[in-house]
Formats: structure tokens, C-alpha cells, sequence
């Protein structure tokens, strides 16, 4: 049986996401904290589908859901 995806299923939402280090030229990406050994960490975007690595940012989900809002307002403009 397979989960269907829910609105907190993206990259914003995972606790390997940050926007620091991120590519400020590159409005609405962030950094996925998980990298192998000896290759660079990779600039995703916010909204992106989640990898195997994701887990949940239970702590901060209300920071991060109030990020995912804004994102989402500017989307529409």
C-alpha cells in the first residue's frame, strides 16, 4: 500500500532543508542538508518533490508552514 502525498510532503517541510548557503540569485530554493561523501550539498527548490531522506520537521512545522504560505503568496502575484 503507498501513502498518498500530502500538502506537508515537500522539500520546504523537511528538516534537511535550510535556506542558509543557498543561492540568492535563485529566489525560492534552499539547500538539501544530505550529501554523500565528497559531493557539494544540492540547491533544491522549495516546493520540490521530497527524496527517501525526508523526514518531517515536527519542532518547526509552524515556522516552516508559515514559510511555505509566503512562498505560495508570491507564486500567485
Amino acid at each position: 500500500m503507498t501513502r498518498r502525498a500530502g500538502p506537508d510532503d515537500i522539500c520546504a517541510m523537511c528538516d534537511e532543508f535550510s535556506l542558509r548557503g543557498a543561492d540568492p540569485a535563485k529566489p525560492g530554493t534552499g539547500v538539501c542538508q544530505v550529501a554523500e561523501t565528497g559531493r557539494p550539498l544540492r540547491h533544491i527548490e522549495w516546493n520540490g518533490r521530497t527524496c527517501v531522506s525526508f523526514r518531517l520537521d515536527r519542532p518547526n512545522i509552524e515556522k516552516r508552514r508559515q514559510y511555505v504560505a509566503q512562498q505560495n503568496a508570491k507564486d500567485t502575484r
